[in-house]
């Protein structure tokens, strides 16, 4: 860290280094008009002062990387008595090749570089050793080095002091710990209009065009296979009478809700002593976050999918108390989404496809056909038969989820998501997994819905994908 005080070891040092400088230059003056025995005495005398002044220098920057190298730990760790291994300083091109790049990171070495600038990250950052700044601490981080720890933090799913203790990085793992969440806040901050729930905004112009996309592959041949030990299969087209022809079909992307594991929040006792009592509300906070559906305690997201592999917008995370239709409301998607489609079509809406439980009246939104018996309200063939071939393009959402958590095992970790201690993070790490998820398919194309045996819908460049932003 470098604080306050070394900072005033340089301010003293300087003064010395232009005191020494200006006595120097008063005898090399003074010497100029005496005699030859006299100008030799006083210009050794100003070599010394010279000397002097080159000591200093020295002295400032050995102190200054002394402080950068050695004490980059907080005064709890200094006084621990703990032994930390020094930091490595690891930089990009110390990965032999791209495959040992990807392992760790998810990426190649020069889609690294790529990252460095398109994030938007200063050479070095001065990360505050505390939340609020008040001691006039800071860690001192290469942009190369943080960037690789968060990414792979992120891949291997592991604590901040066991990535710090491994070969690759060294150092105090709760200077580590500061600079992953500066950086996971600044990605957040600085694409949330991407990746938050606005973000599906910037997708609705291309809606026809995935319409198209959607259409086409319904209209693949297809079987459907019974329940039974028998296999047997029947077919099942989307060319019937009465289906939706190409210009005629409105759905354009995919939405559902995906719920992470969490840890019992409020749990253990309030205060670190004896006969400790519970934490103020602690059953009121716990069931707050219960999910019944799962018996478990989470928090959810509510995202949109699109046929191109992008994860168009991400709601939350939320408790999982609240109804899946209760996060459909509160993300406002589909007044968004109508909006949009009335500035850029008019009249044509198009909607998103979702399963049963966000029935209810939306402008924009497209569930199973359902019939009521006590209505006499039976289905049509035509109904049915939609119903069953959409329910095939539905899962795609579940490529997405399944692509982010593959990437970023990180996501699926319970024991982390410790809502109490900085649920800010969290919710934040959650948002930008998501959108690294989405980084990742611009760069490979490598998203199942890409691919011919799905949409077969290639996903815009990167620099596209961020365009978009502006």
């Amino acid at each position: 860290m470098y604080s306050e005080i070394v900072i005033k070891v340089l301010a003293i040092y300087v003064k010395c280094v232009s005191a020494n400088l200006e006595i120097a230059s008063i005898l090399l003056a003074f010497a100029s008009g005496l005699s030859v025995d006299y100008m030799k005495f006083f210009a050794a005398i100003a070599l010394k002062f010279l000397q002097k002044v080159i000591f200093a220098f020295n002295m400032a920057i050995l102190c200054a990387q002394l402080d950068s190298d050695l004490l980059d730990y907080d005064d709890n760790a200094t006084n621990s008595g703990f032994h930390y291994p020094l930091n490595r300083n690891v930089r990009i091109d110390m990965f032999q090749n791209d495959d040992e790049a990807d392992q760790f990171t998810r990426f190649k070495k020069n889609e690294l570089l790529r990252l460095l600038d398109i994030f938007g990250l200063p050479e070095y950052i001065w990360v505050p050793q505390n939340s609020v700044q008040i001691t006039g601490k800071y860690y001192l981080f290469h942009r190369e080095e943080l960037l690789i720890y968060m990414l792979h933090r992120m891949v291997s799913k592991s604590t901040h002091k066991a990535v710090a203790d491994s070969p690759l990085f060294g150092g105090s793992s709760n200077r580590w710990s500061k600079g992953y969440r500066w950086l996971v806040m600044h990605l957040d901050d600085r694409y949330f209009p991407l990746i938050g729930p606005d973000g599906v905004r910037m997708w609705v112009a291309h809606f026809p065009s995935f319409a198209h996309t959607i259409w086409d592959y319904l209209a693949k041949p297809k079987r459907r296979y019974y329940g039974d030990a028998n296999q047997h299969f029947r077919c099942v087209q989307w060319n019937h009478p009465g289906a939706p022809g190409r210009d005629e079909l409105n759905i354009a992307a995919f939405m559902d809700c995906k719920t992470y594991s969490s840890c019992r929040p409020g749990s253990g006792p309030y205060g670190d002593y004896d006969d400790a009592p519970r934490r103020p509300f602690a059953y009121i906070i716990q069931r707050a976050f219960y999910d019944g559906h799962h018996k478990k305690h989470a928090i959810k997201i509510l995202t949109i999918y699109l046929p191109n592999g992008m994860t168009a917008a991400v709601y939350g995370p939320t408790s999982t108390h609240g109804k899946d239709p209760s996060l459909l409301e509160w993300s406002d998607f589909d007044t968004a989404i109508r909006d949009e489609c009335l500035n850029h079509f008019h009249n044509r809406l198009y909607a998103v496809y979702a399963n049963s439980i966000f029935k209810g009246y939306w402008h924009c939104l497209w569930t199973r056909h359902e019939e009521i018996p006590q209505l006499e309200f039976h289905l049509t063939f035509a109904q049915e038969n939609e119903n069953d071939n959409l329910k095939s393009t539905r899962v795609a959402i579940e490529f997405g989820y399944g692509r982010a958590s593959q990437l970023f095992p990180l996501l699926e970790v319970r024991e982390y998501t410790k809502l109490l201690l900085d649920a800010d993070l969290i919710y934040a790490q959650m948002r930008v997994m998501h959108f690294l998820s989405n980084v990742v398919t611009c760069l490979r194309e490598g998203s199942t819905c890409t691919g011919k045996q799905m949409f077969a819908c290639p996903p815009p460049s990167l620099e596209e994908y961020l365009r978009g932003m502006q």
